[in-house]
């Protein structure tokens, strides 16, 4: 691929007017590749839906049938700061969601490759499975699922895009089994630590009592959706009713770090989104008080936790 001009990128939004190279692809006459500085690809890039394809592929050839895509969704497309043999590559990064039909092991790399999708049934051997260290997840339960990242890789061949591997950003993250059993815990843990705070301060929870009165009603920095941006500070003022600041990071959340102390709390030691408002709080069960954003539960008004497959009460 070889740049053919500069432009401005047309049309309007936030990256309208930013400078982009145009590469002409091989094979694909009057087919251009728009590239910002940092190697976005904004338009003739590799479609989603192959990278999609791809994986899917992958899933069905390496799997045995115990693991099904369920989502699918694209993140961003860029060059890769890589060359080969002098190809270039493009990379489709995406987010997905796995689902097993079995308990099993599954190698998440396996030889030398950086995403499969090996799996052996419990207690089966396979040569460079078992001595794979930290690379091998165990499946315990029927059902399980896994969000994981990753990328599909392309090179520019004579009839457009052709496949060319995978790549893979970080552990797979389990959304449900014992991380999903101890994230509806925390939430639950926290639907009572609002709703003894709130029995002692007139039924209201802290977002909706002034600082004044010990609440945290000044601090409230809502969204447009409702969740505060300022949600720790919520936390801070029930550091008697929770008593440990830990239960404020999902067992799921790689990119939170759990805190010991309630004075040095900072969003950083938080996975969960707070909703602040002043028709949140016990007496309107349906309002969302809480959720987390790995596995999608929600904590109500009334303290009760929705999750995705029951609702615990």
């Amino acid at each position: 691929m070889k740049p053919t001009r500069q432009m401005k990128y047309p049309g309007s939004g936030a990256i309208a007017g930013v400078l982009i190279v145009l590469f002409s692809i091989a094979g694909a006459p009057g087919q251009d590749v728009a590239v910002t500085s940092n190697g976005t690809v904004l338009s003739g890039g590799p479609p989603p839906t192959e990278a999609r394809h791809a994986l899917q592929d992958r899933i069905e050839q390496e799997s045995a049938g115990r693991i099904t895509l369920l989502d699918f969704k694209p993140i961003t497309t860029k060059f890769a700061d890589v060359e080969l043999e002098g190809r270039t590559f493009c990379e489709v990064q995406f987010e997905a969601r796995i689902g097993f039909t079995e308990s099993c092991r599954w190698a998440i790399q396996f030889g030398g490759r950086p995403l499969t999708f090996k799996t052996l049934k419990p207690g089966e051997q396979s040569p460079g499975v078992s001595s794979m260290t930290g690379q091998v997840i165990e499946v315990s339960e029927k059902s399980e699922q896994f969000y994981l990242h990753g990328s599909v890789w392309f090179t520019p061949g004579t009839n457009g895009w052709r496949r060319a591997g995978f790549g893979k950003s970080g552990t797979p993250v389990a959304t449900l089994g014992a991380q999903n059993d101890a994230c509806i815990a925390n939430l639950k843990r926290l639907g009572l630590a609002f709703r003894l705070w709130s029995a002692d301060n007139g039924d209201h929870y802290p977002f909706n009592v002034s600082t004044n009165a010990g609440g945290t009603l000044e601090a409230c920095a809502r969204g447009n959706d409702g969740f505060d941006a300022n949600g720790f500070r919520h936390f801070q003022v029930l550091s008697n009713e929770l008593n440990t600041p830990t239960i404020l990071v999902c067992p799921a959340d790689s990119s939170k770090q759990p805190t010991t102390a309630f004075q040095f709390l900072q969003a950083a030691h938080v996975s969960y989104q707070v909703r602040s408002g002043p028709k949140i709080d016990e007496a309107n069960p349906a309002e969302v008080l809480a959720c987390c954003p790995i596995h999608g539960h929600v904590l109500h008004g009334d303290g009760s936790v929705e999750s995705k497959q029951r609702k615990a009460n």
